[in-house]
């Protein structure tokens, strides 16, 4: 169990760094870019960790495939609103 939820914490942390580095790109700041990376990894820690005793318990017994797809899922929506923050940015610009 715990090797799954590093896992699943590796992926998002993945997904997070990914999309930092789309958003620096977009927003050409290193700062408000490392501030909306801070703001999804704390997301992330606060929802994540209710969600995966919730996917747990519902999978019954901890699915690997579940609870992965669960973590990539919440890792696209922190990298979404991050993107699309960037691309805002860049287009108001």
């Amino acid at each position: 169990m715990f090797v799954l939820r590093v896992f699943c914490f590796a992926v998002l942390v993945y997904f997070c760094w990914v999309f930092f580095l789309w958003s620096l790109f977009l927003l050409r700041s290193v700062l408000l870019s490392l501030f909306v990376f801070l703001l999804g990894f704390l997301f992330v820690a606060v929802v994540v960790e209710p969600l995966e005793v919730v996917g747990v318990v519902v999978v019954s017994g901890g699915d690997v495939v579940a609870l992965a797809t669960l973590a990539v899922a919440l890792g696209c929506v922190v990298g979404g609103l991050a993107f699309a923050a960037g691309a805002l940015c860049y287009l108001l610009a």
